[in-house]
């Protein structure tokens, strides 16, 4: 540890790193200008998209197969479930209203 620190000090070592975080950003910005490399970059990412949905699709025909919800499923059914909630709120309030016979008296008033 104390060896690593030392290094670290030295002019020599430090000229070295220097160069070669130069030499490395030199090389990484011919790479990327490399209309080459950017098609294969592109190529690559596309194919693991690719894969990707063909993975999804077929775990979505094996939960299917299986008779297991998927991801997709369980959204669809939350959703679902929250607007029920949402109307049986809206029923709730409705109701208390009518069990609420000041509650009925103030909407007779208002409309008259």
């Amino acid at each position: 540890m104390a060896k690593r620190g030392r290094l670290r000090a030295n002019p020599i070592v430090d000229e070295m790193m220097k160069r070669g975080e130069e030499r490395l950003s030199k090389l990484a910005s011919q790479v990327l200008a490399s209309e080459r490399f950017v098609a294969l970059l592109q190529a690559t990412v596309k194919r693991s998209l690719g894969a990707k949905r063909l993975l999804d699709r077929n775990l979505r025909l094996a939960l299917a197969a299986l008779n297991l919800p998927s991801s997709a499923d369980v959204r669809s059914i939350n959703d679902r479930l929250d607007d029920l909630e949402r109307l049986l709120n809206e029923m709730d309030g409705k109701l208390q209203r009518f069990a609420d016979p000041a509650g009925v008296a103030d909407e007779t008033d208002a409309r008259v």
